[in-house]
């Protein structure tokens, strides 16, 4: 899974965007905010940017609207008090792994179908969602999240 987590005001490397699209080629899962697609793709709807990741070889593209292959699903975060959000893009990207590794389907032919897809981005919003809650960039456990609503 890579998550290109671009820093605009950070990257001033010429070659970066040349390693990242070494790097995209590469991955089986891409989790990317809408500002990383505005920023790999500029003046590109994230939904064409994430598409044009799929139709490169990616198998998963997770925005805020998550995107494999023909399956496309939305998932709301669950409402939390915001403490802080420091974290919160990794726990997704975490939650989501530890998902698809609990269900046995972590696999470079990753294949999902829209109900496994749809538990998956739930159980990874969820870890967000509750990563958010704290302060600092402080993850829940697994049992935390196995214990919140929604359960996925």
């Amino acid at each position: 899974m890579l998550d290109p987590n671009i820093r605009v005001g950070l990257v001033d490397d010429r070659n970066y965007g040349t390693r990242l699209e070494t790097s995209i080629a590469t991955a089986t899962i891409v989790k990317a905010s809408d500002s990383d697609l505005a920023w790999i793709e500029p003046g590109t709807d994230y939904r064409v940017a994430a598409q044009h990741m799929l139709d490169r070889g990616v198998q998963m593209v997770a925005v805020t609207l998550g995107a494999h292959r023909d399956v496309r699903v939305h998932v709301a975060a669950p409402p939390v008090q915001v403490v802080d959000t420091i974290g919160a893009g990794d726990a997704f990207g975490a939650g989501l792994l530890g998902w698809l590794h609990h269900h046995d389907l972590l696999d470079p032919q990753l294949e999902l179908d829209e109900d496994q897809l749809q538990a998956a981005l739930e159980y990874a919003c969820l870890t967000a969602s509750l990563t958010c809650a704290r302060a600092g960039a402080d993850p829940p456990w697994k049992r935390e999240v196995l214990r919140s609503p929604p359960s996925a």
